[in-house]
């Protein structure tokens, strides 16, 4: 039993919450109403939810000897000898095979999309996240090339204010993770943690450069409210702009902790047991109805 566990473990089927991001060009273009549309974008994210088991999977057997000294990482199946690297080979390709034929579902195009986000990913366990800024930049793009692969699997076309609001915005969410990882690894300001090519010192830098990423994409929230664009979807455009101090009081929240300690690891699975982010959510579901 304990073994079918760690194996669960290893693929981490709590991250596959990141995939609802597949949904979201079928939400800001109003199509929920579609059934096919939706049973799209379900099959794509079910793609992706196995593509990227594969993925967490393949970078903890290429990341064993960096996650031993990790204070919390170590404790991984991998790592902590629960699982052998055989069985690690095996959920691989079980998970590959089932998100590549999901994903064949989706067509040609989401394909390709899926096979550039494999070899990004092999890319970056090789030796990109050792780059500094570098691997943020990428860990930040596989969040948009869900929206972009969520895009072509349902035929929405994306809005450009869309992309331009994802890229800051989830640049400034990486560098939280980022952030959280040096505080707690870096006990002295030139040591620098397993596996990465940043120091102690560069926290006020990461963290500079997060804010202001996420006080962008708070900006092209209230540009995008401001354009002749917003009047296609919504009836009451100007609502929205209540959207912008909501995500500033998040976006300095998750800041504010990350910067106490409060935040150890990915920010997206502290907000899914976050309270106050979830009350949020629904303030600004309530807002968005209200504008349409």
């Amino acid at each position: 039993m304990k073994y079918y566990l760690h194996c669960l473990r290893a693929i981490r089927i709590h991250q596959w919450i990141k995939n609802v991001l597949v949904f979201v060009p079928v939400l800001t273009a109003h199509q929920l109403n579609r059934p096919m549309v939706v049973e799209r974008a379900l099959l794509g994210a079910v793609a992706f939810c196995f593509i990227s088991s594969a993925v967490y999977v393949w970078n903890d057997l290429c990341d064993i000897k960096s996650d031993r000294k990790h204070p919390a990482k170590r404790n991984r199946p991998f790592a902590a000898g629960h699982l052998m690297p055989r069985t690690g080979l095996f959920l691989v390709m079980g998970c590959a095979i089932a998100g590549f034929g999901a994903g064949l579902c989706c067509g040609l195009k989401f394909t390709e999309i899926l096979a550039g986000y494999v070899l990004l990913n092999v890319l970056y366990s090789a030796f990109l996240k050792k780059e500094p800024v570098l691997d943020v930049v990428i860990l930040s793009g596989f969040y948009t090339l869900r929206l972009i692969a969520g895009g072509v699997a349902t035929g929405i076309q994306l809005s450009v204010w869309l992309l331009i609001f994802s890229v800051f915005f989830f640049f400034g969410l990486a560098l939280v993770k980022r952030y959280a990882e040096l505080l707690e690894t870096a006990e002295s300001l030139e040591q620098s943690p397993a596996g990465r090519g940043y120091l102690g010192l560069d926290l006020t830098k990461i963290g500079a450069l997060g804010v202001s990423s996420g006080m962008i994409s708070v900006l092209v929230l209230a540009l995008y409210v401001q354009s002749p664009d917003v009047l296609l979807l919504y009836h009451r455009p100007k609502y929205l702009l209540l959207l912008c101090p909501l995500l500033i009081y998040w976006i300095g929240r998750i800041w504010t902790l990350a910067n106490r300690g409060a935040i150890t690891g990915d920010p997206i699975v502290f907000t899914l047991k976050d309270i106050r982010s979830y009350a949020l959510g629904a303030a600004a579901l309530a807002i968005i109805y209200g504008a349409t």
